[in-house]
């Protein structure tokens, strides 16, 4: 015998009258075990005021079976809709069938159920649930599949599309396509849930999806223990996505690094900011590419990617050894290659665009081959860009800049409170109180620029160089009084001042009011140029011009040196040791400074070795009186 059942509708009907009847309709159909009810109608209960009149969720079967606990068996078609205040339909559930339990207001059943948000932007299927009114909440048990539209996860967009009570999606059917396939069919963006459980409280908005967690979407792949979703329930959209216990990301839309893939122990996403920040030890890889920090950010608007707190980064070296900032003296260890080269970076945050990077707070970088640190900088922030095929273009490093670059035993320091590379040419400029190091040599000035790729370094405005004496002049100890003419010296290493110069390894250009300073000599010209042997070692050639004034002192005597050019030589064989002074003037004039001797004329060449001066024929020579004796021996003819 089948009869006829309903449950009450909000409208048209008072609070009381519905639930009298309700009530009635229960004690009917429990006095009556073996009936069966058709379009069966059952909705628990009302918003509060003002909202009294709305119902919370109606639940609509083809039929329904009386069973014991006032409890109904509902089948044919049943859906489960739940409502805002306003009348709108906030969620629908289909089963095949269900279980509704009146006395505590809660639909379950065992088999599969789909559910969807008004307008199908959220889908959800599975197997097992359990609907409470009490608290609005939804338990879906097992084999959880979820489909949400990307303009639920946007952040402008407000649209919910709603249908009324009375329109419903399409009934269940288990041989119908999956409402989930054809929202995939429609629209390839969408985002995929997969999880063995799923739990959502209307209340609190909060979707909980729990088990083997598995996210999928265009550019994105996600694994994790935990997933939850703030989906406020009078709002429809999703406001934030948290990943939780063992966070596995594969992200593909970071241009400038490739697909990135990252793990960590919670990631969050914001669909208001569209940032996704990935915490609990977090770490990367993109490529060759890799680092990790406090806290690790993707902003997929901008298309950023940020690492904060401890971070660090490593990439391949290559790009750095080939513009010449690092390792350009010595090819690598051998047996190491150039995939076992890089260069490693530790900040306290950075941001990586596409063709660009920003360190800022303690920045170090390293540039390691085979294991050995070949060179490193530390700065307070670092801007570096890329070209194309993410070659280093250019740097800039700011805030207390210091660069060391190893070459074998030598070790090579620049600093500066503002450091510019370009990568293409190999220039770097460092300004703001810039200083260098190289081995024992080390100088200053306004400006420096350095070609580390030809190994030059140019000092502009206030220049000053220090240098071991031995590289201009085998040093001995001074006569007491000569100390008071070259006051600023030691006996280890010899200064030079002027307004600029290009030094290199082998040679070195002084230009600009230069004056040397060396413990057993002064040199003053306008320009002065040294030339070193390949070999290192004491300077070979010395040459000042237009004008030179010097003091030297050699074997116990200064001489007093005056002209317009002056070329000193230095040069050792297998059978002697060659080192003489030529100097040229309009005259050109030696002056023994102890004993007043002094010799002029257009040329004149001094054995320093021998301690002898040579000039061609028509010499004058001018003698003190009280010093004809020093002839003997000093002047050679």
């Amino acid at each position: 015998m089948k009869r006829r059942g309903s449950a009450p509708r909000h409208f048209g009907m008072p609070l009381l009258s519905i639930t009298l009847l309700l009530r009635f309709a229960m004690t009917s159909l429990l006095a009556q075990e073996d009936a069966v009810f058709e379009n069966f109608l059952y909705s628990p209960g009302h918003f509060p005021p003002p909202h009294e009149r709305q119902m919370q969720s109606l639940l609509r079967g083809g039929e329904a079976r009386p069973l014991p606990g006032e409890r109904y068996r509902c089948s044919a078609g049943v859906e489960l809709d739940t409502f805002l205040k306003t009348g709108e339909t906030n969620l629908v559930v289909q089963t095949p069938e269900c279980i509704v339990d009146e006395r505590h207001q809660a639909v379950n059943s065992p088999g599969p159920l789909k559910v969807q948000s008004a307008g199908g932007r959220f889908v959800i299927e599975g197997t097992g649930f359990l609907w409470r009114q009490t608290n609005s909440s939804l338990f879906i048990s097992n084999d959880v599949h979820t489909i949400v539209q990307p303009d639920m996860l946007a952040s402008a967009s407000t649209n919910r599309n709603p249908h009324g009570v009375g329109v419903s999606p399409a009934p269940f059917s288990a041989t119908s396509p999956s409402i989930a396939a054809e929202k995939v069919r429609a629209d390839p963006d969408a985002v995929k849930i997969d999880s063995s459980r799923f739990e959502y409280g209307a209340n609190s908005g909060l979707g909980v999806y729990s088990g083997n967690v598995r996210v999928s979407g265009k550019n994105l792949a996600l694994e994790s223990g935990v997933l939850e979703i703030k989906v406020p329930y009078e709002q429809g959209q999703v406001r934030r996505i948290t990943a939780k216990q063992a966070v596995r990301i594969d992200y593909g839309a970071i241009r400038g690094l490739g697909r990135v893939q990252a793990a960590g122990a919670e990631a969050d996403y914001l669909t208001a900011t569209g940032l996704i920040t990935l915490t609990g030890n977090p770490a990367w890889r993109a490529g060759r590419r890799q680092g990790r920090g406090d806290a690790l950010v993707i902003d997929q608007t901008n298309k950023v990617f940020r690492s904060e707190g401890h971070a660090w980064l490593r990439m391949p070296g290559q790009s750095a050894r080939e513009s010449g900032f690092f390792g350009q003296f010595q090819p690598p260890p051998s047996g190491s290659g150039l995939t076992n080269e890089f260069i490693e970076v530790s900040s306290d945050r950075y941001n990586v665009w596409t063709n660009s990077a920003l360190f800022t707070g303690h920045v170090q970088i390293s540039h390691l081959v085979g294991g050995v640190l070949e060179g490193k900088m530390t700065c307070g922030t670092l801007n570096l860009s890329f070209s194309g095929t993410n070659q280093l273009r250019s740097m800039t490093a700011e805030k207390d800049v210091v660069i060391q670059q190893f070459d074998q035993e030598t070790e090579r320091r620049f600093t500066g409170g503002r450091l510019d590379f370009d990568a293409p040419s190999g220039w770097l400029t460092l300004t703001d109180h810039p200083a260098w190091r190289i081995g024992e040599r080390e100088g200053k000035g306004d400006v420096m620029e350095a070609n580390v790729r030809q190994d030059v370094t140019t000092v502009r405005g206030h220049a000053w160089m220090r240098l071991p004496a031995r590289e201009l002049r085998q040093s001995a100890p001074l006569p007491a009084r000569a100390a008071s003419r070259l006051d600023s010296v030691t006996n280890q290493f010899a200064q030079v001042f002027c307004k600029e110069y290009r030094v290199t390894r082998s040679n070195a250009l002084f230009s600009g009011g230069v004056r040397i300073e060396h413990p057993q000599m002064t040199w003053t010209s306008p320009s002065i140029s040294v030339e070193f042997p390949p070999g290192g070692g004491q300077a070979d050639r010395m040459v000042a011009e237009p004008q030179v004034d010097f003091y030297v002192l050699n074997q116990g005597k200064m001489v007093h040196g005056t002209g317009q050019k002056a070329v000193y030589t230095y040069s050792v064989s297998p059978n002697s040791t060659n080192e003489l002074m030529q100097l040229l003037g309009n005259p050109a004039t030696l002056e023994v400074t102890n004993s007043g001797a002094i010799l002029q004329n257009q040329v004149l060449i001094w054995d320093l070795i021998n301690d002898k001066m040579f000039i061609p024929p028509g010499y004058h020579i001018y003698v003190p009186q009280q010093a004809a004796a020093v002839t003997n021996g000093l002047f050679g003819k």
